[in-house]
C-alpha cells in the first residue's frame, strides 16, 4: 500500500471503537481483493504509523501519544549489562521522577526501583551493587526503607508479573498505573494516595490498553479502583463494546 492510501484510512477513522472484521472492511473498500492476513498487515502498519491504537479484545480506537520514558545513562548501562549477563531472565525498571510526574509529587530523594524474575533477585543485587556503586537495597520493609534509602538508591525487588513489562525492561504506561495502587513500596515511599487527577490527564493523552491494565490489575486486586479510573478518563465509546463484566 501506498501512504496515500494509509492516509485515505487515516481520514476515514471516526471518533469511536472498532473491531477487526470492522476495519477489514474500511480497507476492503480502497482493495476489495485483499485477503485477511493482508487485512491483518495493513491494521498493524496502521496501528505503527500512530492511526489507531488497540485497547483490548480485538478492539482498536483513534490512536493518541505513545508514552515512553528514558532512563537516566547510568542506569540503561546496567539494564544492558544485566540483559546480556541475565538473558532468561525479565526486568522492570521504574525511575522515580516517572512516578513522581504521574503522583504529581516529588518523592523525598531519586531512587530506581529494579524489578527482576525472582529466582534473579539475590545474584542481581549482587552484581548492580559491583555496577552502581550506590546503595542497593533488597526487597525492603517499609522500617528499612525509612532507615537506609538514601539519594540515588536502588530497590531490587521480585517482579510481579512479565506482563505487562516490556521485553527490553523498560515498563509500560499499563504497568505503572496499576503499580501506582497496587505497590507496596509506593505506597511505603509517598504519603499520599495516586493523585487521580493527573493519571487521568496521563489517560486521556496516551495510548492505553485498557485489557491490559484491568488484567493486570486483577492479579494485583486493584480492579475496581483501576476500572473506575479509566472509565473516568476514557470516552464512553471505549467501554461499550465490551462485557459488562470486565
Amino acid at each position: 500500500m501506498r501512504d496515500e492510501s494509509f492516509e485515505t484510512l487515516g481520514s476515514w477513522i471516526e471518533e469511536r471503537t472498532y473491531s477487526r472484521p470492522e476495519l477489514n472492511d474500511l480497507i476492503y473498500r480502497l482493495y476489495p481483493a485483499y485477503s485477511e492476513s493482508s487485512c491483518n498487515w495493513v491494521i498493524g502498519e496502521l496501528c505503527s504509523r500512530g492511526i489507531i491504537a488497540p485497547i483490548g479484545n480485538g478492539f482498536f480506537v483513534p490512536a493518541k501519544e505513545d508514552w515512553a520514558f528514558e532512563l537516566p545513562q547510568r542506569q540503561e548501562k546496567i539494564l544492558e549489562i544485566l540483559r546480556k549477563e541475565f538473558p532468561y531472565s525479565s526486568f522492570a525498571l521504574t525511575n522515580s521522577a516517572v512516578i513522581d510526574a504521574f503522583m504529581g509529587q516529588e518523592s523525598a530523594m531519586e531512587y530506581l526501583l529494579f524489578q527482576v524474575d525472582k529466582r534473579d533477585v539475590f545474584p542481581c543485587y549482587m552484581r548492580v551493587r559491583e555496577l552502581s556503586k550506590q546503595e542497593v537495597l533488597i526487597s525492603p520493609t517499609s522500617r528499612e526503607l525509612s532507615f537506609y534509602l538514601k539519594p540515588k538508591s536502588i530497590i531490587v525487588t521480585p517482579l510481579f508479573s512479565k506482563s505487562p513489562s516490556q521485553k527490553d525492561g523498560h515498563i509500560t504506561i499499563e504497568k505503572l498505573l496499576v503499580d501506582l495502587f497496587a505497590e507496596r513500596l509506593f505506597q511505603s515511599l509517598y504519603v499520599y494516595e495516586a493523585n487521580k487527577e493527573i493519571l487521568r490527564e496521563y489517560i486521556n493523552k496516551y495510548n492505553v490498553n485498557l485489557i491490559t491494565c484491568l488484567n493486570y490489575a486483577k492479579r494485583r486486586r486493584c480492579q475496581k479502583e483501576i476500572k473506575e479510573l479509566l472509565v473516568e478518563a476514557t470516552p464512553s465509546y471505549y467501554w461499550n463494546r465490551f462485557k459488562e463484566d470486565l
